[in-house]
């Protein structure tokens, strides 16, 4: 059998092994940008030279797309050998291949997912470790990580905290919009937490779609810049929160004057970061409402702005003197910068009052 990379020079004219097979299809272009999006990043595709399911997928572990901590080691992607490929070998070809490709790099060895007993779209644990391979870390959910080290002292490669449930609960974040969510995505990336990118029309119905599909393990998908996620705030004790309810109070009588929006939702958060004045969050049900409504044709001006909230950073120096100085000479424009620097990072263009 021959094998053939992918590159970004071929990959137009070449299959790239999906389960669908038309390259027409939404779902084949969208993995063919991606892909091209990743060959700078170092992926590897490796195929067959005829058209079916036989390809490996791999690239450089500190840019794949799962919560891992593998500094220095190749995470695989896919290796997925099916239908008449099966039982010739392929796989241990596709393998070595990657473990010499590896080894060249200076990888200190590889990694990848899989499961204590074989579950589908994960790879088969016994190939696994007839191949050398062994489990190293196992998240909340079941899901293992495994991995072949070239260097018996190399260090395991681990789940990211976030990995372990507990941290969002079942939650998958997503991002339709990489430059109007960037303030979002790093402070996602400061957390350590990953968001998965969402930016094609199929994408949303497919959201929906999937969130159906597995009600009974209740996985809810939420926009990047939704709801204000706890891994953004600091605990607070019961005395701390007592005085944030009452910052509440007054900040928002003070935003409310300085802007003139009677009706805006202001809420006080102690966040991490104490760069970050102000965020503007949109719940995730209103946000969709509100994308479904904009299909049929309604503005943003008709819309308004219901269901956002102004999260007001109580870590934030500007903050503390707009509280501190209700009657300042500049607190009414200092709360129109703070407010229009957390419009200029939601998704959407605000229409004020």
């Amino acid at each position: 059998m021959e094998f053939i990379q992918v590159t970004k020079e071929n990959l137009e004219k070449e299959h790239i092994c999906c389960a669908i097979s038309n390259n027409k299809d939404v779902q084949v272009t969208s993995k063919k940008s991606w892909l091209s999006e990743r060959f700078d990043e170092g992926l590897v595709f490796l195929k067959s030279e005829e058209r079916g399911k036989c390809f490996i997928e791999y690239i450089p572990a500190e840019y794949a797309w799962n919560p891992i901590d593998a500094k220095g080691y190749m995470y695989i992607d896919c290796l997925w050998v099916a239908g008449s490929f099966k039982g010739h070998g392929y796989a241990n070809e596709l393998l070595n291949y990657c473990i010499e490709d590896s080894k060249q790099k200076g990888k200190k060895g590889l990694c990848i997912l899989s499961c204590a007993k074989k579950k589908p779209f994960l790879s088969d644990p016994k190939f696994l470790k007839y191949k050398g391979f062994e489990p190293c870390d196992e998240a909340d959910n079941g899901v293992q990580l495994w991995y072949l080290p070239f260097d018996k002292e190399a260090e395991p490669p681990k789940f990211k905290e976030n990995a372990c449930k507990g941290k969002h609960d079942n939650q998958v974040f997503y991002v339709t919009d990489e430059l109007q969510q960037s303030q979002y995505i790093n402070m996602f990336k400061e957390q350590g937490l990953n968001a998965v990118i969402l930016k094609h029309p199929i994408d949303q119905p497919f959201v929906s779609r999937l969130e159906e599909a597995k009600k009974d393990m209740e996985v809810k998908f939420r926009r990047i810049d939704t709801d204000l996620a706890d891994i953004f705030k600091e605990a607070s004790s019961e005395d701390e929160k007592k005085t944030l309810e009452e910052d509440q109070t007054k900040l928002a009588d003070i935003f409310k004057k300085a802007l003139g929006v009677e009706e805006l939702d202001v809420k006080v958060e102690k966040l991490k970061n104490a760069d970050t004045s102000a965020m503007i969050t949109l719940s995730e049900d209103m946000r969709r409402m509100q994308d479904m409504m904009k299909m049929y044709g309604m503005s943003q001006a008709q819309m308004g702005t219901e269901g956002q909230t102004l999260v007001l950073n109580a870590n934030n120096v500007l903050v503390q003197y707009v509280l501190n100085n209700p009657e300042g000479e500049h607190v009414d424009m200092f709360c129109q910068q703070i407010y229009d620097l957390a419009l200029l990072h939601i998704a959407r263009s605000v229409q004020r009052r």
